[in-house]
């Protein structure tokens, strides 16, 4: 699948985790002490599903973890309606338009594809 073609989400976010932040985050059930959590990718801590992945696609704080995490020259700028963001990181050939946390992410997987 084309990175480019994922939506903000879950499957995104777990993506995020392992590939750029270097976490070890899997999709299943997380439990929690009080049951089941509403959430579909973690990290496993001894025999469960505990530490939620940080919603990278969709919370800007989160997003921001990855462009640190990048530790490359970057650009965001917003799109003549304000609604979206034009980010890339290194060459252009790497850019991603969208919601600015989503369009972070698509960057981040686009530059890491061509890395290698």
């Amino acid at each position: 699948m084309d990175v480019r073609e994922m939506e903000p989400g879950r499957e995104l976010d777990c993506l995020i985790a392992n590939k750029i932040m270097d976490r070890n985050d899997k999709f299943g059930t997380l439990a929690s002490r009080r049951g089941v959590m509403d959430d579909t990718c973690g990290r496993e801590i001894k025999g469960g599903y505990k530490e939620r992945t940080p919603y990278y696609s969709t919370q800007i704080s989160a997003a921001w973890e990855v462009v640190g995490k990048m530790n490359r020259p970057y650009i965001i700028a917003s799109t003549e309606d304000g609604d979206e963001s034009w980010v890339h990181f290194g060459n252009e050939g790497n850019a991603a338009i969208g919601e600015t946390p989503h369009a972070i992410c698509i960057a981040a997987l686009l530059t890491l594809e061509d890395k290698v």
